[in-house]
């Protein structure tokens, strides 16, 4: 669990928030505001399924959540379950769930503007207003940035340091508004929520530093909406029905052939339609159970304007129904988790290959068994032992199999890939109770996979989507927390990943698989100077982050450099009610580039070459940036539920 709030630093968006988790890796197509998405445990981002409130936003991991659209203010926390998800959300992701939940209750109004590096300004702002049974919720957000950072280029010439320059990014400005709206109403047995959550984006298309770009741009829109209940016709009896309809529209205009391979102008359209219904019944008060049913119609319309045709609708329908239950046994010190899902895919309607009217080769009805079992030991309160095991699978989107957005191109060829996948982990607390506090996390998971399907990257900086073939995943991970009365807090996590391509094949066998990185690090320590009441007066803090070499392709000849970054952020609260003004250092030392072996393949060659600071498909980060914000919060409003939460969250279990 991941707490959220108004006191985030101004750079701090959703993808930054959970990047500071163990076990993750958020990778972003720039800087600011640009494409970020969250891999879990060495997962791919589509092996996460993302939930808003409980609704899913790519079910069954059709399509990647982009993080940056999503705005951190609307939510109070993220629910992060890292492989086995609860049954409830009818999930059968190979990486885990990301549930992100609005804030309920008396939610103060709360509003900022914030501003910075490289053209960057914001506004959002968030009110509650809510009489007797009806709660609703409001929350915008704007962004609009630049982007114009000045960037290391060794203009692909890396053993050649005398072309080495630092030029101006172009070419790269956002502007992005979302709104989030909610209204739940009813008697306690009987609440119904109506939500809505509206994003609109227009954003130029750089490409990577080899290969720039000038005049590509896209631009989104998407919509969600849903409507849920929760009844309770009985003490032991609670029932969860949901509808929900997701649309989602990008247009990529790149005439000018910058990017990707020749001229594109092309409007993809995709429609959602889908229906649940979760009934949760404890007919003891040792077990729980819970049964969930579900179904979906997808639609994908590519349409080309540049010629002036489409072609065609392709059509997907999918369900699936799981039973589960928590025993609870030995006073609730051992829950048990069983869980058997079955999941439908009807793929009849995907049409032919694209532009060859050719069949596609895997254009059938599938159906998978997915068994799942869990168990948390806690033999003293100070401590929580877990395990999971289970069989997980994930069918290829449409995006996948037909997708053509300059820099990522699909492959209708492209088959479900499945795979096995355990986990140990325990979380230790400190057993007194005293001005110094903390908790200690340790976890180790392994995963088995499939006709894994991974995005790797061609000579023209084009990301296909392919079949790697079998695969294992290891991850170990380490997470403390420190804290010393209400002023002190220290949190630091380490990650570390082994992944092996099994193929026979020389030039793939027991290679690193591509976009996940070998070791992650993430430090914050923040110093608070109390003032009155909740309020502090003065706030530090410092954070550290360290990512490992990472491959961009199965051969394992491209890789992404490691990075070493440290940000510093301050705030100050001068008297309670007033506006608190945040300040934050990203990338304070300017990091650009980093020095790198020139074969890391070869045990004899020590000589050191300097690789740009890049992310996602070669992609550079920004140097050192500076953003600013001013906050308001309604102080005439009580937040102690919300800080409960949030200090909770710290000591949930592994």
């Amino acid at each position: 669990m991941l707490p959220l709030g108004a006191d985030l630093p101004p750079g701090e968006d959703l993808a930054s928030v959970i990047d500071t988790a163990s076990g993750t890796t958020v990778r972003r197509l720039g800087g600011l505001g640009d494409f970020a998405a969250v891999s879990l445990r060495g997962s791919t981002f589509r092996q996460v399924e993302i939930y808003l409130d409980g609704v899913p936003l790519n079910p069954d991991g059709a399509a990647a959540v982009n993080l940056s659209e999503l705005p951190v203010s609307a939510f109070s926390r993220v629910d992060l379950y890292r492989g086995l998800a609860p049954v409830a959300f009818g999930s059968g992701a190979i990486g885990g769930v990301l549930n992100l939940v609005t804030p309920t209750g008396d939610v103060p109004a709360s509003g900022s503007v914030r501003f910075g590096s490289f053209g960057t300004v914001g506004v959002s702002a968030v009110v509650a207003p809510r009489a007797g049974p009806v709660d609703t919720l409001l929350a915008v957000d704007q962004l609009h940035t630049e982007g114009d950072f000045r960037y290391f280029d060794d203009q692909g010439t890396e053993y050649n340091l005398l072309d080495d320059r630092t030029p101006t990014r172009a070419n790269n400005a956002i502007d992005r508004a979302s709104v989030l709206g909610r209204v739940r109403f009813g008697p306690g047995h009987a609440r119904f929520t109506l939500l809505d959550s509206f994003v609109g984006s227009h954003q130029e298309l750089p490409g990577p530093i080899s290969a720039g770009a000038t005049e590509a741009n896209v631009g989104g829109l998407r919509n969600l909406v849903s409507a849920s209940a929760d009844l309770t016709p009985g003490p032991t009896l609670r029932v969860l029905p949901q509808v929900w309809w997701l649309a989602r529209q990008e247009t990529l205009d790149d005439r000018a052939g910058e990017i990707g391979t020749g001229s594109q102008h092309t409007r993809d359209e995709a429609h959602t339609v889908g229906a649940q219904a979760s009934v949760v019944w404890g007919p003891a008060p040792w077990v729980t159970s819970t049964l969930v049913v579900r179904g979906r119609h997808e639609r994908y319309a590519p349409y080309d304007l540049l010629f002036d045709r489409g072609d065609g609708e392709r059509l997907r329908n999918g369900g699936l129904a799981a039973v589960g239950a928590d025993v609870r046994l030995w006073r609730d010190r051992i829950t048990l988790s069983p869980a058997f899902q079955a999941e439908l895919l009807d793929d009849r309607g995907l049409g032919t290959v694209p532009w060859e009217g050719t069949a596609i080769p895997d254009a059938t009805v599938h159906a998978w068994p997915t068994p799942r079992l869990g168990a948390l030991v806690r033999p003293w309160p100070w401590l929580a032992l877990k395990g999971t095991a289970g069989m997980y699978l994930r069918a290829p989107d449409l995006t996948e199999l037909f997708g053509d957005h300059g820099t990522l191109k699909g492959n209708p060829e492209l088959v479900a890939e499945t795979g096995e996948a355990w986990e140990v982990g325990l979380r230790a607390e400190a057993p007194w109770e005293g001005l110094v506090s903390g908790s200690v996390d340790l976890a180790y998971a392994r995963r088995h996979v499939h006709d894994l399907i991974a995005w790797v990257q061609n000579s023209q900086f084009t990301s296909i989507a392919v079949n790697v073939g079998e695969a294992y995943v290891r991850s170990t991970e380490g997470a403390l927390t420190l804290s010393v009365g209400p002023w002190v807090t220290s949190r630091s996590n380490v990650t570390w990943t082994l992944t092996r391509n099994l193929l026979p094949d020389e030039a793939y066998a027991n290679k690193a698989l591509p976009g996940i990185p070998d070791l992650e690090l993430n430090q914050e320590t923040s110093v608070r100077l109390p003032g009155r009441g909740r309020t502090h007066l003065v706030g530090l803090s410092h954070t550290w982050s360290y990512t490992g070499l990472t491959y961009t392709d199965t051969a394992n000849i491209g890789f992404t450099a490691p990075r070493d970054l440290h940000s510093f952020a301050l705030d100050v609260t001068p008297v309670a009610g007033l506006p608190t003004l945040r300040a934050e250092l990203l990338n304070a030392f300017d990091v650009r580039g980093t020095a790198v072996d020139r074969n890391p393949l070869s045990d004899s060659d020590d000589t050191l070459i300097v690789r740009p600071l890049t992310d996602f498909s070669g992609y550079p980060l920004p140097g050192r940036t500076v953003m600013i914000a001013v906050t308001w919060t309604d102080s005439t409003k009580s937040t102690q539920a919300d800080a409960t939460a949030r200090n909770s969250a710290h000591r949930s279990a592994p």
